[in-house]
C-alpha cells in the first residue's frame, strides 16, 4: 500500500508545475542568476570568501522553507477542500500510511532540489563545499523534516489553502531575508 501510494503521490506532485518549480527549479535558478550577477571572487566583505560561497547554503535551504511552509500546507488543504481526504477515510487506507507516503515524497523531491542547488553552485561557480557532504545533507534533511512538521501544523490550523499560504508567506519571507538567502549576512546591518 505504501509503495503504491508513494508512486501515485509522486506522479501527482510531478504534475503540479507551480509546486515543482518552487521545489526543484527555483533554488538552482536563483544560484545561477546570483552567480552570474555577482560571481564568486574572494572578497574581504565575506571573510575572504566569494559571494556564492557566502550565499549558497541559504539559497539551497530556500527549498526547505518553500516546501515546508508553503507547498505542503497548501497541497494538504487543497486535498481537504476538494474532499479527497474525506473520501480516503472511507477506504481501508491508514492515515499513517498516507502521511508517511506524503512526507516521503515531499522529502525526496525537496532533497533533490537542495542537491541541484548545491551542484549548480559547486560546478557552475566554483563554490568550495566545506565539511563532509554527508553531514551537509544530514543537516539539510533534519531541517527539512522540521519544516515539514511545521507545514503539517499549518495545514491543521487553517481551513483554506489561501490562509495557509498567507501565513506561510508571513513566516517565510522574514526567514529568507534574515538567513542570508536574499542578502548575504555579511552585508546586513
Amino acid at each position: 500500500t505504501f509503495a503504491t501510494l508513494l508512486v501515485m503521490l509522486t506522479r501527482s506532485t510531478l504534475r503540479e508545475p507551480v509546486g515543482l518549480f518552487f521545489t526543484l527549479i527555483l533554488a538552482p535558478l536563483l544560484v545561477a542568476v546570483l552567480g552570474v550577477l555577482f560571481g564568486n571572487d574572494p572578497s574581504p566583505q565575506f571573510g575572504g570568501r566569494g559571494f556564492m560561497d557566502a550565499t549558497l547554503p541559504a539559497c539551497a535551504c530556500l527549498v526547505v522553507g518553500m516546501t515546508g511552509i508553503i507547498i505542503l500546507p497548501t497541497s494538504q488543504l487543497q486535498l481537504r477542500e476538494s474532499g479527497a481526504l474525506t473520501r480516503l477515510r472511507a477506504t481501508p487506507l491508514s492515515p499513517r500510511v498516507f502521511v508517511a507516503a506524503d512526507l516521503t515524497v515531499n522529502f525526496l523531491i525537496s532533497m533533490v532540489g537542495i542537491v541541484l542547488a548545491l551542484l549548480v553552485g559547486a560546478l557552475g561557480f566554483g563554490v568550495r563545499l566545506q565539511g563532509s557532504p554527508l553531514a551537509v545533507l544530514a543537516a539539510a534533511a533534519l531541517g527539512l523534516v522540521a519544516f515539514l512538521a511545521l507545514g503539517y501544523l499549518l495545514a491543521s490550523r487553517f481551513r483554506t489553502p489561501g490562509a495557509a499560504q498567507g501565513v506561510g508567506n508571513l513566516v517565510l519571507y522574514p526567514l529568507i531575508f534574515t538567513s542570508g538567502a536574499a542578502v548575504p549576512l555579511a552585508v546586513l546591518p
